[in-house]
């Protein structure tokens, strides 16, 4: 009877064990299943995928259609970029519904501060070895993103450079997603604009505001200033081509000298592609020994004059020119 006892005890213990660990079993797979091959596994390779610049890969996994419209947002470092300003990414909530064979994703996120959410919308397609449950993303077709470049040929759109044909273009890009676009040259500086992109089939546009660069600006002052000291050199009453001058009826014992006291800085304008420059106001002082005919009296004269300088400005590759009025 002991030996007896002794064996149920072990048998029991050994049926207690095998059941703890078929429970364990089947716990674990139920929590594979909805982890890895749950529709929230599914929405989680996806945004894997993006993270790694795996274009292939992340658009496979969304199954969705790509529209005519340029795909260079679609892979590598654009990709990549379109989450870098997306944070504490999470998912929120999953409600599988249609008996098991449907289900909606829905995640959230911060985006300067504020949370937005998107949704996914998933079928169940089958199962692995018949154990797994394998689940699809409902195909779709991919939002885009409309560039507006004015008279621009190419920008740089999430730190990618494009091309931007004829002033516009269409990008197709994943979501949700950030999508920055910028611009800088020696000729423009542009003022960045974002956008947020949170479910298919929202198509917003993004305007570069072009404006002259600091280094044109600083050019055309350069310009500005060496047309006017080449005017101040001049040893005449009325120098050539210049916008300045003095009027002397008298007449002027030796040389005389013109000296610029306070430069213009005019403003310089773009509109439609077109250069412009603004009138701007200067100083100039003039020196010089006036001589009495009659007397023979020589007085020093120093006047100030003031001025305008107006000019055109034109562009050509990578420099801007001014070309002062006559």
């Amino acid at each position: 009877m002991r030996f007896t006892s002794t064996v149920d005890r072990v048998l029991a213990m050994w049926l207690a064990g095998v059941l703890t660990a078929v429970i364990i079993a089947l716990a674990s797979l139920a929590l594979i299943n909805r982890l890895v091959y749950g529709p929230e596994g599914q929405v989680r390779a996806y945004f894997a995928a993006v993270r790694e610049g795996d274009g292939s890969k992340a658009l496979g996994i969304l199954g969705a259609q790509v529209p005519e419209a340029d795909a260079s947002m679609l892979d590598g470092h654009a990709l990549r970029a379109s989450l870098e300003g997306v944070h504490q990414l999470q998912t929120t909530d999953t409600v599988v519904r249609d008996g098991g064979e449907r289900a909606t994703v829905t995640v959230s996120y911060q985006v300067n501060d504020q949370r937005h959410s998107s949704e996914f919308n998933l079928h169940k397609v089958g199962s692995h070895w018949g154990v797994f449950d394998q689940w699809a993303i409902d195909q779709g077709t991919l939002p885009t993103v409309h560039v507006d470049a004015k008279a621009l040929s190419a920008a740089t759109l999430n730190g990618q450079k494009v091309a931007v044909k004829g002033g516009s273009q269409d990008f197709a890009v994943t979501f949700p997603g950030v999508y920055q676009v910028t611009y800088e040259s020696a000729l423009y500086s542009s003022v960045s604009d974002s956008t947020l992109i949170t479910a298919p089939g929202e198509a917003p546009a993004l305007t570069l505001d072009l404006e002259p660069s600091p280094t044109a600006v600083a050019s055309v002052r350069q310009q500005v200033k060496t047309y006017l000291d080449t005017c101040a050199a001049q040893n005449s009453l009325y120098p050539t081509g210049c916008p300045f001058e003095y009027a002397f009826n008298g007449r002027v014992a030796g040389d005389l000298t013109w000296l610029i006291t306070e430069y213009p800085e005019p403003e310089i304008n773009l509109a439609n592609g077109a250069w412009s420059l603004s009138e701007s106001q200067g100083k100039a002082e003039i020196s010089f020994t006036a001589l009495d005919l009659y007397t023979g009296k020589k007085e020093q004269v120093n006047q100030e004059v003031i001025f305008e300088v107006a000019g055109s400005l034109a562009t050509a590759d990578e420099t801007v020119t001014f070309t002062p009025a006559t």
